[in-house]
């Protein structure tokens, strides 16, 4: 998933899982399998990113950069 000034957008070339590129509602899928991992944790979530508007996005939602 990438963030673009309009919202959230899945690239399917992106993903490496061949069932999951596979999928008739792809987007849907990755949308729900990123809701499941940054929300069922037990002590806590770590979210990394490599774009630099997704970790803009995040430092304007008030996630804490985990320093280290």
């Amino acid at each position: 998933m990438t963030w673009t000034p309009t919202g959230w957008a899945t690239v399917r070339q992106a993903n490496l899982d061949p069932d999951q590129r596979s999928a008739p509602s792809f987007d849907t899928l990755v949308r729900h399998t990123y809701r499941v991992l940054a929300t069922r944790a037990m002590r806590g979530v770590v979210l990394y990113a490599e774009d630099p508007a997704i970790n803009h996005l995040l430092e304007d939602l008030g996630v804490p950069v985990l320093e280290g």
